[in-house]
């Protein structure tokens, strides 16, 4: 078999939606067969499997839940955890967080302790947002050792549940000053998915700082290194705030403003001067124009990010509905969207990251996520079971690049999702340290395609750089969860003996 086999058939396949009847005939199927047999475990993935398709996701869910149940009484902990995770997927709620302490123990189980404490962290964060500190508490004193980063692990999930002591007056208040005790829970008031915040400076630092800074925002940010560039991210983004440099080489933050408030559409977009020159003269002309404010270099970040805070208070779209991810799925979300003809932008937050997905008569036309869009941004999201999501009803004039409906490409992304589960639950040796053959790049088909700069060098590049001899074979394939082609490759590289232990 040749090696890139595995990626080319990947390419070619696409999860079909059958007919109802069909699929009916099927379900009837599998429930019979279990009735006679109601732990045969290929039968319940199966009928799983057929739910979720005809969009019955909660049958789905208790189905692979069962599974799961059924292989851990087995003491098949592996088939436990991959149906535990496809019931994780579909699951909300006070249902998720159980199913996250049975993957949590099985993770234990199997020394698996970076999982135990991504899935510990999930526990902690849930808790935290639901206020049930007891609980927390009493998890946190049951824990059980994570191995040799315990000491780091426990740090960091007694900071998330805010487990430090703090110098206040009994009522909260500190004395003389206008700084009071924070609490862990982000009010809504401050949180603006919906809004995009375009931020432009000649100056790398300034960019990566008030970027840092105002994402917790929840707001999309958008960076531009000049006037052009800036003028083409409007075009694409549209902003709802505008925060630019004055002196910046070829068009600078003043010429910039004018062109903005030369374009109908974008005209009434606050626009916000960053300046070092502090003079009043400077500062009233500037008013004069019509910016809507004038922040003086150097300045604070945190003084930075009230301000922002407030003029997105004043300019904020009214959003349709939000929650948490914990309480409710993906899944359900997209079908909500779908079944309402809903036309505008989903914002979803997780774990520093952003994604949205634009919708028009509840058809997806794009996605984006990082550095990845369309399909393959939907495909990411899959995973995300934490973090908060909102939808802002908006006219939607994008171009369609997502063809799949709503239902095909969910079912699509679950595939994908199953298709990596399997291949990380197969990996051979997964706590050894593997690097590139010293003849990896002359291998045939390696060689063919590096030379000629192939469909498939840009993943064999990155398996290159993956596989250095600084990581487990697991944390390299755990790093491509989100890249299947990829993560294929690995698999048939494995196979093929040009992946192999490092020599000690």
């Amino acid at each position: 078999m040749g090696l890139f086999d595995d990626i080319r058939n990947a390419r070619g396949q696409m999860a079909t939606v059958q007919d109802a009847t069909v699929l009916a005939v099927a379900i009837e199927q599998c429930e019979k067969i279990l009735q006679s047999d109601p732990k045969h475990l290929p039968t319940l993935q199966e009928l799983g499997r057929l739910y979720q398709e005809q969009g019955q996701n909660q049958k789905a869910c208790d189905v692979f839940y069962r599974a799961g149940e059924y292989a851990a009484e087995r003491g098949d902990a592996e088939q436990a955890l991959l149906n535990y995770r496809k019931a994780e997927r579909l699951a909300s709620g006070d249902f998720r967080l159980d199913l996250w302490h049975k993957l949590f123990h099985l993770s234990y189980k199997l020394r698996r302790n970076d999982e135990a404490f991504e899935r510990a962290k999930q526990i902690v964060e849930a808790l935290v947002e639901r206020g049930n500190l007891k609980r927390v508490s009493n998890f946190l004193a049951a824990l059980p050792d994570l191995g040799p980063k315990d000491a780091e692990y426990r740090q960091i999930l007694e900071s998330l549940a805010g487990v430090t002591q703090r110098q206040s007056l009994g009522n909260g208040l500190s004395a003389g000053t206008w700084r009071r005790a924070s609490g862990h829970l982000r009010s809504a008031d401050e949180y603006f998915p919906g809004q995009t915040i375009l931020i432009v400076d000649d100056e790398p630092q300034i960019l990566e700082l008030l970027e840092t800074s105002l994402r917790t925002l929840g707001a999309r940010i958008v960076t531009a290194g000049n006037g052009h560039l800036a003028c083409e991210k409007v075009k694409r983004y549209t902003p709802s705030l505008i925060i630019s440099d004055l002196a910046m080489p070829g068009m600078d933050g003043s010429q910039f403003f004018e062109w903005v408030k030369s374009q109908p559409e974008y005209a009434r977009v606050p626009f916000v001067c960053l300046s070092a020159i502090g003079s009043e003269a400077e500062r009233v002309a500037a008013f004069e124009m019509g910016v809507e404010d004038y922040w003086t270099k150097p300045f604070h970040p945190t003084e930075i990010r009230y301000r922002v805070k407030h003029l997105l208070r004043r300019i904020r779209r009214p959003v349709d509905f939000q929650g948490k991810l914990s309480q409710v799925n993906l899944a359900e979300i997209i079908q909500i969207l779908e079944s309402g003809r809903r036309t505008g932008m989903l914002t979803i937050e997780s774990g520093g990251e952003q994604a949205y997905l634009y919708f028009r008569e509840g058809m997806i036309l794009n996605a984006e996520c990082g550095d990845l869009s369309a399909e393959r941004a939907v495909f990411r999201l899959v995973g995300w079971t934490n973090g908060d999501f909102a939808f802002c009803t908006m006219p939607m004039l994008r171009e369609r690049v997502i063809q799949l409906s709503p239902q095909q490409l969910l079912m699509e992304a679950f595939r994908r999702f199953d298709e990596v589960e399997r291949i990380l639950n197969s990996l051979p040796w997964r706590q050894e340290v593997f690097v590139c053959k010293p003849d990896f790049a002359e291998a045939p088909e390696v060689a063919e395609q590096m030379a000629q700069g192939g469909e498939f060098a840009p993943n064999l590049e990155t398996i290159r750089r993956l596989f250095d001899g600084t990581r487990t074979l697991e944390a390299c394939c755990q790093a491509l969860r989100d890249d299947l082609e990829t993560l294929l490759l690995v698999r048939a590289l494995l196979d093929h003996k040009l992946l192999t232990p490092k020599k000690i």
